[in-house]
């Protein structure tokens, strides 16, 4: 049978070099600008834990793991569904917050970029999306 990515991930000898070290493309730019190194370690209590919490990998899973307990004590405290409004996210997190893909500007350029950012994160299992319709000028 087929390994799950996750398998994929934790198989990997941490301490390698790997295709994710040197990356042609980074959203946003270069990361290390802004963030830690993405061959950088959460973390961790065991070797499993240890090749599968490096940033590269768990980098956009922290928004979810902050809107689910928030999504959780809302539901448990008030016994209805809260809304929880997020620009970090992760596929499916979106039973957990809605999605607000963030600023933009207000020019019909980028009117035409939510639409399609629109479409995409329902494909990543987040129904519930929006974006800014008047932007900034």
């Amino acid at each position: 049978p087929a390994q799950s990515a996750l398998q994929n991930i934790a198989a990997a000898d941490p301490h390698e070099p790997t295709e994710f070290d040197d990356l042609p493309y980074y959203p946003g730019g270069d990361p290390t600008d802004k963030t830690v190194s993405m061959t950088g370690y959460h973390s961790h209590t065991n070797d499993f834990e240890d090749k599968v919490r490096k940033e590269y990998n768990t980098h956009s899973f922290w928004g979810m793991q902050e809107s689910k307990p928030t999504h959780e004590f809302f539901v448990e405290k008030f016994n209805r569904r809260p809304f929880v409004l997020t620009r970090a996210n992760f596929p499916g997190s979106g039973l957990f917050a809605i999605k607000w893909l963030g600023d933009n500007f207000a020019v019909w350029a980028f009117m035409k970029f939510s639409i399609i950012g629109i479409y995409n994160f329902q494909m990543f299992g987040i129904p519930f999306i929006g974006s800014d319709i008047c932007g900034f000028m």
